[in-house]
């Protein structure tokens, strides 16, 4: 099942997900503390929150959609699924109705981004249509 996230009684599953997906090596504990305060903070809409459920309730994907309501562009980011779950079809169904309710909230385009060395999200990005229309570089300096 895809459907918006419960917000903060669904926290510790959907903060658990985020955390395998990008394979966090923050304590469990520190990283659900961080995503409890997320989830409390007025920018978090959890109808934009976008997760795919099990009938246990297992949340294996995720993503979050925001708007800019005056260039009609949606951003997907976060974006990512659990290592158990991954090459079944769940990223891409969070995506689809990420899609959706951008389109519905009168959204023009979208835009994601990833590394160009992440094969598996290129491939779930081009999966349900976006396409690359800009290379960025990441600059990084020890301070």
């Amino acid at each position: 099942m895809v459907r918006g996230c419960k917000g903060e009684p669904e926290v510790v599953t959907r903060a658990r997900v985020q955390h395998g997906a990008f394979g966090s090596s923050a304590p469990f504990e520190r990283y659900l503390e961080r995503f409890t305060n997320f989830m409390r903070s007025p920018v978090y809409n959890p109808e934009l929150d976008i997760v795919a459920v099990t009938q246990e309730g297992q949340v294996g994907a995720f993503c979050i959609v925001w708007t800019d309501t005056i260039n009609k562009v949606g951003l997907f980011e976060p974006v990512g699924t659990h290592p158990d779950f991954q090459r079944i079809g769940l990223g891409k169904a969070v995506m689809l109705e990420g899609l959706h309710r951008l389109q519905e909230k009168g959204m023009q385009s979208a835009i994601v981004s990833t590394f160009e060395d992440n094969p598996a999200a290129i491939k779930l990005y081009e999966s349900v249509g976006f396409r690359i229309v800009n290379r960025l570089g990441t600059y990084e300096k020890d301070v």
